[in-house]
């Protein structure tokens, strides 16, 4: 129920868990839906990203529950204890956070989901209304008329 209403917004769902993440032997601050990992860089205080990330050490149903379902849902996975440490290991998993969802808003399908009518005195001006994330100005609506009424309008996506 919780993956159906997250997909039906065009949400992207991100979660901060007890719980590791290892990148080949190194261990990840997080990891994103196509399972790329993010980890510490050689200075210690960045950050580069690794393929075929794997979930790992975890409590109870934190996996299930939270982390592969965001990953299954196109968002990510970040581990908490990274955080709670502070200092230069909190830093990377901020800075890797920030990079992973600036990376998520600008690759995000936009889809244009509904166009609203509004009556303009016969002339049948339409707006689009985007449900969930996306960028209003890539929607454009097209008129349907009926007895020479506008009385719908339809949205598509343009480039």
């Amino acid at each position: 129920a919780m993956a159906r209403l997250i997909l039906d917004y065009g949400a992207i769902l991100n979660v901060v868990v007890d719980q590791q993440f290892e990148c080949g032997s190194r261990r990840a601050v997080g990891v994103v839906a196509d399972m790329l990992g993010y980890v510490a860089d050689a200075s210690g205080y960045g950050h580069t990203v690794c393929n075929g990330s794997r979930l790992s050490e975890t409590h109870g149903t934190t996996s299930r529950d939270y982390s592969t379902l965001a990953l299954e849902l196109h968002g990510a996975a970040w581990d908490i204890s990274m955080l709670r440490a502070g200092g230069v290991s909190a830093n990377i998993v901020t800075y890797a956070f920030i990079a992973a969802n600036a990376q998520e808003i600008i690759t995000q399908d936009v889809t244009c989901r509904e166009c609203t009518c509004i009556d303009d005195g016969g002339w049948g001006h339409f707006i689009c209304r985007v449900v969930g994330p996306g960028d209003l100005d890539r929607c454009k609506c097209k008129a349907e008329s009926r007895d020479n009424q506008y009385v719908n309008g339809h949205c598509t996506t343009v480039a």
